[in-house]
C-alpha cells in the first residue's frame, strides 16, 4: 500500500486519525515510516524514528507530536 492510499479517506480527504496511523505503520519493509530502536540490527539501513510530528492547519494551529517512534509513543496535543 503506498504512503497516499494510508492517509486518504475513501473521500480523498484527509484526517488527523489516518495520518498518524500511517506514521505509525510498520509493516511491508519498504515502506515502513515508524522504526523502532534496534530494529534488525542485520540491515545496512538500520536506524530509528525519533519522533513524529503533525501541524493541525485549521482555525486553531495545533501541533500534535510524538516524542520517539509513534508506534510506542503516544502523540501529544498542544495548541498553538
Amino acid at each position: 500500500m503506498s504512503h497516499e492510499a494510508r492517509i486518504l479517506e475513501p473521500d480523498g480527504s484527509l484526517s488527523l486519525a489516518a495520518l498518524q496511523a500511517a506514521l505509525r505503520a510498520k509493516g511491508d519493509a519498504h515502506i515502513r515510516v515508524s522504526r523502532e530502536l534496534g530494529f534488525d540490527q542485520n540491515a545496512s539501513n538500520t536506524g530509528f524514528t525519533a519522533g513524529a510530528v503533525v501541524y493541525e492547519l485549521s482555525n486553531t494551529l495545533t501541533l500534535h507530536c510524538a516524542a520517539g517512534p509513534p508506534t510506542v509513543a503516544e502523540f501529544l496535543c498542544f495548541p498553538c
